[in-house]
């Protein structure tokens, strides 16, 4: 039988010619193994799952994080907090406006911290989960009570954040001019109710010193603007 000689030359032409082999593969076996975690790991269920998703300025998502780590103990039957910011500041931000409207149309999310201008866009086509009696404050509601292409009478579908100072001072949001809401399409309409009503009663805070020195907030987008939700245009 012929036995195989191991050379300096024929090992030189096998990594010459095989060698990609010995890259390809380790990167194929991480992919392999990569995907393989993804698919078994724990994912826990959507009522499982409270979101609230902050639109508006830039923060830093450790500050939502630490919000979450707040919460969490208020709502031991969750396993898994999704609070993340959603930048936002101007309607021509096509990117950023993209990602928002991706996640509205995908029913992504329980609560929304909204600019009062979106709000007003999307509440036409019932976005939002009446909280008329849910929510315990004294904040004035007239402003996000109104009636919709579906209900003709009349519902709170938000409560004004503008006071809530500390969102300002925690989470360096600004808040001025936004409204908090709760997606009709919530998993968890109950602990989304909760939330918010959490957020009214250790968000509200004193007004910071220099709040009323911040440059004026502009208008989040023209009149003609309009947003299309599924079954409806608003303008």
């Amino acid at each position: 039988m012929i036995k195989p000689r191991f050379t300096g030359k024929a090992l030189k032409n096998h990594f010459d010619y095989m060698g990609w082999m010995y890259i390809l593969i380790p990167i194929v076996l991480a992919i392999f193994w990569s995907l393989a975690y993804s698919v078994t790991q724990y994912r826990p269920p959507e009522d499982k799952i409270l979101s609230f998703y902050m639109v508006g300025n830039s923060m830093d998502q450790e500050k939502t994080d630490a919000l979450a780590a707040e919460v969490a103990p208020v709502f031991p039957e969750m396993e898994e907090f999704d609070f993340m910011p959603v930048v936002l500041e101007d309607v021509n931000d096509y990117q950023n406006w993209q990602r928002f409207t991706t996640l509205v149309f995908a029913q992504q999310g329980d609560v929304y911290l909204m600019d009062a201008e979106v709000f007003d866009s999307l509440c036409a086509d019932g976005a939002f989960l009446p909280l008329d009696g849910l929510v315990e404050t004294d904040i004035d509601l007239s402003s996000t009570t109104r009636a919709t292409d579906d209900d003709p009478e009349p519902h709170v579908y938000a409560i004004p954040a503008d006071s809530l100072y500390g969102l300002f001072t925690n989470e360096y949001f600004d808040m001025r001019r936004t409204v908090l809401a709760v997606m009709v399409f919530s998993t968890n309409p109950e602990e989304s109710v909760e939330l918010v009503q959490w957020l009214v009663d250790n968000r509200a805070g004193e007004k910071p010193p220099n709040f009323d020195n911040l440059p004026e907030k502009k208008p989040f987008y023209p009149e003609n603007l309009a947003i299309d939700m599924p079954g409806g245009t608003a303008p």
